[in-house]
């Protein structure tokens, strides 16, 4: 009941979505007439835009709100959602889009049941036709998602670590991961996640903050 879908601005700038104006669409059942809702607010360059089905359920799920709340977020796993841009999809532009308009996505390459879609690089233009080799999809549950921040990197500590130590390499949207040993940071860190586990000891010298 938390589905969502997020969008994420590559651009160097803002988008006003008063002056620009988007709109999602969901096609469903492999029909070719959408439910549209158009984006409000404010999208700052580098973030992202959360869209969720039901905000309650939503916000009880990952803690905080979605930036908008729209009843056509309701994919069961093998809709098309498509963003149109200066306009709907019958005055508008189609910008990009997930899957591809009339065809029902069972059995497709962009079928997502039980599962979650993401762009592997943050660094594509925007198409207005289905690439798959731009996505990957992933089985997963509510405490795999990763709404409002990027794919997270995870800095794991069992008696070294892997894939290098975070202090200097993390963002605020990585984890780090105690399992084995002992580990000191002695130089001030910002992660989304932490997690000690029984084997792992964490000695904190400097100042750690934690965004999730």
């Amino acid at each position: 009941q938390a589905r969502f879908v997020e969008v994420y601005n590559n651009g160097s700038s803002a988008i006003d979505f008063s002056s620009t104006t988007v709109y999602l669409a969901r096609y469903a059942n492999g029909g070719s007439t959408p439910q549209t809702v158009q984006l409000t607010g404010t999208l700052s360059a580098g973030d992202y835009y959360v869209i969720a089905s039901n905000d309650n359920d939503f916000s009880s799920a990952f803690g905080f709100s979605a930036d908008l709340e729209s009843g056509i977020v309701t994919g069961n796993g093998d809709d098309v959602y498509a963003l149109y841009v200066n306009g709907d999809e019958s005055s508008g532009s189609l910008l990009d889009i997930y899957g591809e308009i009339g065809i029902d996505g069972t059995g497709e390459a962009w079928e997502y049941v039980d599962s979650r879609a993401v762009r592997n690089s943050l660094s594509y233009s925007p198409s207005s036709s289905w690439i798959a080799s731009q996505w990957d999809i992933f089985s997963a549950d509510v405490s795999d998602m990763t709404p409002g921040r990027g794919e997270p990197t995870v800095y794991t500590y069992n008696n070294a670590w892997s894939p290098a130590n975070p202090v200097g390499n993390a963002t605020a949207s990585d984890e780090v991961v105690i399992q084995n040993g002992q580990v000191t940071l002695s130089s001030d860190l910002e992660v989304f996640h932490l997690e000690v586990e029984a084997a792992g000891e964490l000695i904190i010298e400097g100042i750690i903050k934690i965004n999730g």
